[in-house]
């Protein structure tokens, strides 16, 4: 496309438009006379024509984080590809034409992630001008405050505009979430990480939850679902960990934490939606292991004293195995009531006392990590 249009330029405007001509360039669809390729730092300077491309490509996260380059090339050549990015490299581009000393306004910035196989293009000058960044408080530093920024975003206590969507999405899969976070993270660090992890498991237990990792957890972002009396408190030993409950759904994120816990927490609760990074990407080896207590509670036993036939009512109010017994005073077995894995619910337990003398018992309710038990008085 002709992007030379410029005040007073005699027309080429008009030109263009009569072509119709608007298919910029992209990666994988060289565009005529020719194309070219060069290696990162290469300069590529055309000979016998005025006219010319700046192309400024920059990673801000990655492999080659820091790097930045600028290439005067020819429009002519079409295609223009460069070589040498990491595969996690996230690439920044802005472009600039020049006709002399004339030049037209810059385009970009673009971001893309030099691995993930996507292209992009843009048309006409200005945009955001912290794109990819990680800026979002624009102050001229990607930092902690940034980070801070972005949790309050993602747990809807704060809105972005669209430039500041552009400048959080770091990864450039146009969602703004603790994966961009993990980006920064990885800026601040300055690569001293000294070994990501590959694989998690995620404890869950009626006190909280923690995560077990082979290395760095760079973040941690999780969507729960609980009663209105459930109440959470979020691990001190990380970056940046914050929170915020609506109702039933809390949304935490909890940044480059420096311990096993996440959070500790009074009451029930489901995992909705769970995203664990490291410095780079998603952990998708996640295993789970469920050691909520199961707790239980019985009611008084009717009638008691009995003869011979009495009732109790239990109470499950979490899921899981439980067992009901009925023991002598000697702390014999007489007999079970109900055993097995149970749903969380009230049960009425018949106990018929025909076959065993008069005298003192005890019905026994048990799970793995709690007991509660009750008299019994048999009066034949």
């Amino acid at each position: 496309c002709d992007l030379t249009c410029y005040d007073n330029d005699g027309g080429d405007c008009a030109v263009r438009e009569a072509t119709n001509d608007s298919e910029y360039t992209r990666k994988g669809a060289p565009t005529s006379p020719s194309s070219t390729a060069v290696r990162l730092g290469q300069e590529v300077v055309p000979e016998n024509r005025v006219l010319q491309a700046n192309i400024t490509l920059t990673s801000i996260a990655g492999t080659n984080a820091g790097f930045t380059n600028t290439w005067v090339a020819d429009p002519a050549f079409g295609e223009f590809e460069v070589y040498g990015w990491g595969a996690d490299d996230v690439v920044e581009a802005t472009f600039q034409f020049c006709d002399g000393a004339i030049c037209g306004d810059l385009l970009g910035p673009i971001t893309v992630t030099a691995g993930s196989g996507e292209s992009d293009c843009t048309e006409g000058g200005g945009g955001c001008p912290t794109a990819g960044t990680g800026d979002v408080n624009a102050d001229e530093s990607t930092n902690v405050l940034d980070i801070v920024a972005i949790v309050n975003y993602i747990l809807g206590s704060s809105d972005f505009d669209d430039c500041q969507m552009d400048t959080a999405d770091l990864n450039g899969d146009a969602a703004v979430n603790v994966l961009d976070i993990v980006a920064i993270v990885n800026v601040i660090l300055d690569g001293r990480v000294s070994s990501d992890a590959t694989s998690a498991k995620v404890v869950k237990a009626g006190t909280g939850l923690s995560i077990i990792a082979d290395g760095f957890i760079g973040g941690v972002q999780m969507t729960l679902s609980h009663d209105e009396s459930f109440s959470i408190d979020l691990t001190t030993k990380a970056m940046v960990a914050d929170y915020r409950t609506e109702g039933t759904s809390t949304k935490l994120v909890v940044v480059a934490p420096e311990g096993e816990e996440i959070f500790t927490s009074n009451g029930a609760f489901e995992i909705d939606e769970l995203i664990v990074a490291n410095s780079e990407t998603q952990i998708s080896d996640l295993s789970f292991n469920d050691s909520s207590p199961v707790e239980v509670a019985l009611g008084a036993a009717y009638p008691n004293p009995f003869n011979p036939v009495t009732s109790v009512e239990l109470n499950v109010l979490e899921p899981g195995y439980v067992s009901v017994n009925v023991y002598n005073v000697m702390g014999q077995f007489v007999q079970t009531l109900i055993e097995g894995q149970m749903e969380a619910n009230t049960y009425s337990l018949t106990w018929d006392g025909s076959n065993v003398p008069s005298g003192m018992y005890f019905v026994r309710a048990e799970t793995a990590t709690n007991v509660v038990s009750q008299k019994l008085m048999l009066v034949k």
